[in-house]
């Protein structure tokens, strides 16, 4: 599983897959706290550039399994956690400007943005409050090891529009209901909603 062709590029399912039917779409309505979130920003398709050697693309053929950009959303829908990297805030002090790693509850939109439920208290929170770029990795529900399928991606975090944190909550509720417990137990008045609203990168391994 060797990169052969890091500048193959891939397009990224958007609203028009089969998965995204029964989710609203939070990134349309969204407006982000740092310029605006133009609509056609929110639903634009992204590049997907995957490590996929040779060999997984013809194992991929023979076998009939998901193309990779179907993988990648079947990875985003069904995983319960993220590991998120964000840049250390200046109000950290010596910590400052290194990478923070945290474990973060997701859900992903209609349009397949992730939204995050993070806590007013957290430093990832107040990371990306200050810094909005970041990166996730996704590992497959049962990951045992590192020869099973994960994915990256690279993009900027921001708060949810007020307008769309009922959608947004909404997201967690229907994913709750399906992932059963142990996911998005805390509610709270500390607890708002982020997304990732620009993507600008995905790496895949599969």
């Amino acid at each position: 599983k060797e990169a052969t062709s890091e500048d193959e590029e891939l397009e990224l399912l958007t609203e028009t897959s089969p998965l995204t039917e029964s989710s609203p779409s939070v990134s349309e309505t969204l407006v982000r706290s740092r310029g605006s979130l133009a609509l056609e920003a929110a639903t634009s398709r992204q590049s997907l550039r995957t490590q996929l050697t040779g060999g997984i693309q013809a194992t991929t053929a023979t076998l009939d399994l998901p193309e990779p950009q179907v993988a990648v959303r079947n990875l985003l829908e069904y995983a319960k956690h993220a590991h998120m990297s964000t840049v250390m805030s200046k109000a950290q002090h010596r910590r400052a400007n290194y990478p923070f790693g945290s474990i973060v509850e997701f859900a992903v939109d209609g349009s397949g943005y992730p939204v995050f439920a993070m806590s007013s208290l957290a430093i990832h929170t107040r990371n990306v409050l200050a810094n909005p770029r970041c990166a996730i990795q996704v590992h497959a529900p049962g990951w045992t090891g590192l020869n099973n399928a994960r994915v990256t991606l690279f993009g900027d975090v921001f708060p949810v529009d007020p307008n769309s944190v009922r959608d947004a909550a909404s997201l967690f509720d229907t994913k709750r209901e399906r992932m059963g417990t142990g996911f998005h137990q805390s509610k709270g008045a500390n607890l708002s909603y982020f997304v990732m609203s620009r993507i600008v990168d995905i790496l895949f391994v599969g």
